[in-house]
């Protein structure tokens, strides 16, 4: 019913729904490197069903995440290298299926890794954070069977659907102490996550208040509707606030839509040294807010805090690097006094055109106090603790002519955690988890 200290994803989330099952288990997650959860699966053997899937990408790549495959392969778990056309990108696990009263399901944002769910991040060490993350496990039978429906899409060996093997898909609709949403990806959301789900939920928005932690927001269809909010806010007499934390160096890619949101673009070249952010003069809050509207506006658009940024360390004499992101994909829509009419939407999927593409999970729950809590704690405490805005972050970049190396919307990268650190117990780094009947 509350928030469980940083790290504790790795104990409270994964380790806690394998505890949980009693009949089966069906998981898929974008990697598992985390030795735990292999050996926790593995050795339960006394369960009638267990399997899991990892991209195969991913799997080729990391040595931690090959020997956690193994363990889990060896004791008997029928696992999978998910071959995928984009990124087998979720973070879901469904245990009890089929079992009256006994089904649940953990939902993440935060990959089955050191770094995005373990206390001593990638490393292993306090001063090597973990990515900030939520997750929430439901009590819930038809939830349950649900996930299992849709992981085995990608993992079981008899169907292994790839792109546009996956039928199209619509959207589950669960009711409880208020109302879930939960669509997958690819051909989820009748054919479209972003226009069908996501923005519909902002463009429903009664309350003019939006906030959101973004990793990889990219949707153009969904920053429109925050736009049309904005406008519908405004024509009202009372500005929608914005509350809005972005890991930086995605925030400010050029496809990046918190840069559009504070109506920027990324201008020139590298090579002729003439890059630079700029107003855009197409862009919808440059051509109709007034310069104080819109400075307002762009004053609620941030970049994630300095805790989120690439390190080292030394470890035995050896200076060791890690990363620290913002990993959060989230939105929080309505009134934060009134937890009827909150909605909050989490889960594996990036707001972003590339995400309806990958094998994701979104879940959107309005009215669910334990869920409200977890998605307005979250936004207020990224939000709090930012130093400075996008615009603040690209004028910057300006002056200094610090430019950050293109990436794509589908980036991913994670140093692994070396098998053989230990982990600690404790960091400052925001990990949330809740528990939900």
């Amino acid at each position: 019913d509350q928030w469980i200290g940083a790290g504790d994803i790795e104990k409270e989330g994964y380790l806690t729904i394998i505890d949980h099952a009693t009949k089966n288990l069906s998981a898929n997650t974008y990697e598992n490197d985390l030795q735990s959860v292999a050996t926790a699966i593995a050795k339960r053997t006394d369960l009638l069903e267990r399997k899991w899937g990892v991209d195969a990408n991913a799997l080729k790549k990391s040595i931690p995440d090959q020997q956690a495959f193994d363990i889990m392969t060896k004791g008997g778990v029928a696992t999978t290298a998910v071959v995928t056309d984009a990124l087998n990108h979720d973070k879901a696990v469904a245990i009890n299926y089929g079992y009256k009263g006994l089904g649940e399901a953990f939902i993440a944002t935060a990959n089955c890794t050191g770094s995005c769910s373990s206390p001593g991040g990638d490393l292993g060490v306090p001063e090597s954070k973990p990515n900030a993350n939520i997750g929430a496990i439901f009590k819930s039978d038809v939830l349950s069977s649900f996930l299992n429906h849709e992981i085995s899409k990608s993992i079981d060996h008899d169907l292994l659907f790839q792109g546009t093997d996956f039928p199209m898909s619509g959207i589950l609709e669960l009711h409880g102490e208020g109302v879930m949403r939960v669509a997958f990806s690819p051909n989820g959301g009748a054919g479209g996550i972003n226009k069908n789900l996501i923005a519909p939920m902002i463009d429903a928005l009664e309350y003019p208040y939006i906030g959101g932690n973004f990793f990889a927001f990219s949707s153009k269809v969904d920053g429109m509707a925050i736009y049309n909010a904005y406008e519908k806010f405004d024509k009202l007499g009372t500005p929608l606030v914005n509350e809005f934390t972005s890991d930086k160096p995605m925030a400010m890619q050029p496809w990046s839509t918190p840069l559009w949101l504070s109506g920027l673009k990324l201008d020139g070249t590298k090579e002729e040294k003439t890059l630079k952010y700029v107003d855009d003069p197409e862009n919808p809050f440059v051509k109709n807010l007034s310069p104080e509207k819109l400075a307002k506006w762009r004053s609620g658009i941030r970049v994630a805090s300095k805790m989120f940024q690439d390190g080292s360390v030394v470890i035995d004499g050896k200076s060791e690097a890690y990363t620290v992101k913002q990993h959060t994909k989230l939105i929080v829509a309505g009134n934060p006094e009134d937890g009827k009419n909150l909605t909050v939407a989490f889960g594996s999927f990036n707001q972003s055109d590339n995400a309806e593409k990958n094998q994701e999970v979104i879940a959107l729950i309005t009215g669910d106090s334990k869920i409200n809590a977890m998605g307005i704690g979250a936004v207020k405490y990224q939000f709090a603790v930012s130093e400075s805005s996008v615009y603040e972050e690209a004028m910057r970049r300006n002056s200094a002519n610090d430019f950050d190396p293109p990436v794509g919307e589908n980036f991913s990268t994670h140093i692994k955690l070396p098998p053989e650190k230990k982990q600690p117990t404790k960091t400052p780094c925001p990990q949330m988890m809740t528990k939900v009947s």
